[in-house]
């Protein structure tokens, strides 16, 4: 029988849960690693220098605009009504994602321009078509984390990787061009929106409660440095290889970093999604300080302040 959303987790059942969120993580590291591996091998070595120039503008607008909306999810708050707080989440997820969309769209002919790619322009201009399907994603999904039980968070990673995998190497192979990532990371966006709909306990709504959107507001405001930091310092110099040396070169590059930071991206989202319910429940204690909630707007932006100078959420 499942348990109800804010239900906590027996302690038996912590180290299953740990043992699932790095499941989960290992998919997705090890699925964008095959993915790229397979790519290299199936493309001409420009096409795939622009299929990978499509994955690392759609990360830079994700990370750029990271307000924690996830860890908001995660913290709840508990002294409204739980349909208005995710349905005031889940208007701001949907807000956001839109704005990246416009963002990507009216981006499209400078990026094309800067790497030199105009019989690209097609595909950076359906590019936007990801992140606004992203925006419909179920937060329920990140709300059950809070008491351990990490298996639906990981479901709808894993199958958002597989699929944009299988869609992206499938299509390389028949097609033998860049449209292959497009279609990927759009599928792939598709599948997480659909399996966290399927796998949350809580319906996904919009709704708009004021009080929430402000807790919302205030906890992801000091996160947009950290955000910005992130997009420039981990996709930026992908980015600026392109636009100087071109797509070819920035395949190669591209490569040769994702190799390398990818371990360390994927340990401190681990990490993060690790003990980010254990400080959610220490604030919740009668004894700590960020029991009221004046205490926990002081408190509110704690969880992601250890990994902030070091690169959350990682790169893909």
């Amino acid at each position: 029988m499942r348990r109800p959303p804010g239900t906590p987790a027996r302690p038996g059942s912590r180290l299953r849960s740990g043992a699932t969120l790095l499941s989960g993580n290992m998919a997705d590291m090890l699925f964008p690693l095959l993915r790229n591996i397979a790519l290299a091998h199936t493309l001409p070595k420009e096409q795939y220098g622009v299929a990978l120039s499509l994955s690392v503008v759609a990360a830079f607008a994700e990370l750029a605009t990271d307000i924690g909306i996830q860890y908001s999810a995660v913290r709840g708050h508990d002294e409204a009504d739980p349909e208005a707080v995710y349905g005031t989440l889940h208007a701001l997820a949907l807000i956001r994602s839109s704005l990246i969309a416009l963002a990507l769209l009216a981006a499209a002919p400078l990026v094309v321009w800067a790497l030199d790619v105009p019989d690209a322009l097609w595909a950076f201009l359906l590019l936007p078509l990801a992140p606004f399907l992203r925006g419909f994603q179920n937060l329920g999904v990140k709300e059950l984390t809070r008491t351990y039980e990490f298996w639906p968070d990981a479901a709808t990673t894993a199958a958002a990787q597989a699929a944009w995998t299988v869609i992206a190497v499938g299509l390389a192979l028949a097609n033998r061009d860049y449209g292959c990532m497009l279609f990927g990371i759009v599928g792939g966006a598709a599948v997480s929106v659909l399996v966290s709909h399927l796998v949350a306990r809580r319906r996904w709504r919009l709704r708009w409660d004021r009080p929430v959107a402000r807790e919302a507001e205030r906890f992801g405001r000091p996160l947009i440095p950290n955000g910005l930091a992130n997009a420039f310092s981990i996709m930026g110099d992908r980015l600026l290889v392109g636009s100087l040396l071109g797509v070819s070169t920035l395949g190669l590059y591209g490569n040769a970093m994702g190799v390398a930071l990818m371990p360390r991206g994927q340990l401190l989202k681990f990490l993060t999604s690790l003990y980010l319910p254990a400080l959610v429940a220490a604030g919740k204690s009668p004894a700590s300080p960020s029991a009221s909630l004046p205490g926990r707007r002081r408190a509110g932006p704690i969880p992601a302040a250890p990994f902030s100078t070091v690169g959350l959420p990682g790169c893909r």
